[in-house]
């Protein structure tokens, strides 16, 4: 979850003072302002955490499915298309983060809205519609399929929704 498809890298608050970023104690998945000081406007990560007030405690399955995966979120608006390589993410690993989601301590936390001039919400691509079922490249040993998937869900490379090959 934090090392390879990175939500909480994003929806956490972090002390950025040493080498490496640590997740502040108690606020993991519990939503922050976006790291990338290059982005115009602010972009506030929501809190994903399952609190029913100010999380995802009674967002279903299939709203959280459309968030990862096509970008729309669950009152309809475009999200920050960073979630495009997310596209590609097999129906088992989607379930499986979906659950980890569920699982992590509530945390009562209201993010405030993202703040976008209006020229970049008119730039943003349109919604996608990802065809399912997606299945991860078979086999259970190392494989370059397995990589090269692993690799865009990381966004290794610039690939995803930063362009890439």
């Amino acid at each position: 979850m934090s090392a390879v498809a990175l939500c909480l890298y994003c929806h956490s608050e972090q002390d950025w003072s040493g080498e490496e970023p640590q997740i502040l104690a108690g606020r993991k998945g519990a939503g922050a302002l976006f790291p990338d000081e290059g982005v115009p406007g602010r972009i506030y990560a929501p809190n994903i955490t399952p609190d029913d007030e100010t999380g995802i405690g009674r967002v279903t399955d299939e709203q959280l499915d459309k968030a990862i995966r096509e970008g729309i979120g669950f009152d309809g608006r475009r999200l920050f298309p960073i979630v495009a390589n997310y596209s590609m993410m097999s129906d088992e690993d989607l379930a499986a983060i979906i659950a980890y989601l569920h699982s992590l301590p509530a945390v009562t936390n209201k993010v405030p809205a993202r703040e976008f001039p209006e020229p970049v919400l008119a730039g943003l691509p349109p919604a996608w519609t990802v065809a399912c079922p997606v299945t991860a490249p078979a086999g259970g040993s190392p494989s370059m399929e397995r990589g090269h998937y692993l690799a865009e869900l990381a966004e290794c490379g610039g690939g995803g929704a930063h362009g890439g090959e």
